[in-house]
Order: structure tokens, then sequence, then C-alpha cells
């Protein structure tokens, strides 16, 4: 009898073990290079500031709400255009939401982790696909082009190790900085 207890507490050790070990993945086993304290919550945690960028990022992807504790709801995809019409300032605001360049995208994640490559304590439930961002590829004076930038959160990069510009009637995340 005593034997059949270890037993189902072994089993359930190494339930746990697996069920952890499907989560984030970062090189060498080691845990992500991006510790928590590289950011500081703010005001009712929805928000957080990068302290290396001095940058505030929402904690949810558009489409999610904070809930005191975690991001809930559904994150929405949009075309690029949509998601520059996210981010149009308001009359009298002293800042307003935007959608980060690549750059500002690719400090938030973590090459050396995958599903996801960001940090998962202070970016909760981010969607493992790709996020847009404002860096488009227009070439000469006013033009648009017909790309922009994406990363993609499941490796850190876009295909191949690098942003990859995608075409911008494509559906993507969005988190707003």
């Amino acid at each position: 009898m005593h034997y059949r207890f270890i037993n189902l507490g072994i089993c359930v050790l190494l339930f746990n073990l697996q069920s952890t070990a499907v989560a984030q993945v970062c090189k060498d086993g080691r845990r992500s290079e991006m510790p928590n304290s590289r950011y500081k919550v703010l005001s009712d945690a929805s928000q957080i500031k990068d302290q290396a960028t001095d940058l505030i990022w929402q904690r949810c992807s558009v489409g999610q709400s904070w809930t005191g504790s975690k991001c809930e709801g559904t994150a929405k995809t949009y075309t690029w255009a949509e998601a520059m019409k996210l981010t149009n300032q308001k009359p009298g605001e002293s800042y307003a939401w935007r959608l980060p360049d690549i750059v500002e995208l690719s400090g938030i994640s973590d090459i050396s982790c995958k599903q996801p490559s960001i940090n998962e304590v202070m970016f909760p439930s981010t969607v493992q696909d790709f996020y847009w961002s404002s860096s488009s590829n227009g070439y000469g004076p006013n033009r648009e082009g017909d790309s922009a930038a994406a990363l993609d959160f499941r490796t850190g990069s876009g295909d191949y190790g690098d942003p990859l510009h995608k075409k911008k009637n494509n559906l993507y995340y969005v988190r707003l900085v």
C-alpha cells in the first residue's frame, strides 16, 4: 500500500515536470536573460516600464484586458493600416499609445528563449505569432511600400533570424508602447 502512494507521488511529480517542459524554453535550460527586475510595474499594473529603454508598454495584446493579475480575452489581429489607426493620438492627450518600431519591439523579445520569446511574467498571454511594428519598407520620398516589419514572439525574430517584412494586408497581433 505504501508503494502505491510513492508511485502516485512520482507520477504527479513527473506530470508537473512534463507540463512545465512545454512552457517557455530558454537557451541551455536557463531562465530568460531579461529578468523581471528590468521592468517596473506601473499604476494598476496594466502597464510596465522597460527600465533599459524608458519605454512604457501595455502588458496585454490589443483585444485583451488586464484583470489586475493577468490578461484575459482574445488578442485581435489587424492589417498594418488598421494597427496604425489604433494608435492615433487624441486632442488633449499628453501621450498616446503607438505601434512600436521594429527596434523597440525587438527590444522586449528574448531570442535566447522560445515559445514564447518574451518575459511571460511581465507580458502574460502573449500570442506566439507575429506582431506588427510601425516600420514600413517605404522606398523614396512619400512612398509607403507594401510591406512592414513584424516580429514573431514564438521565436523572437522573423523567418531566418531577422524581423520579417510582411505584406501589410496580412493579419497580425498588436502590442502598443
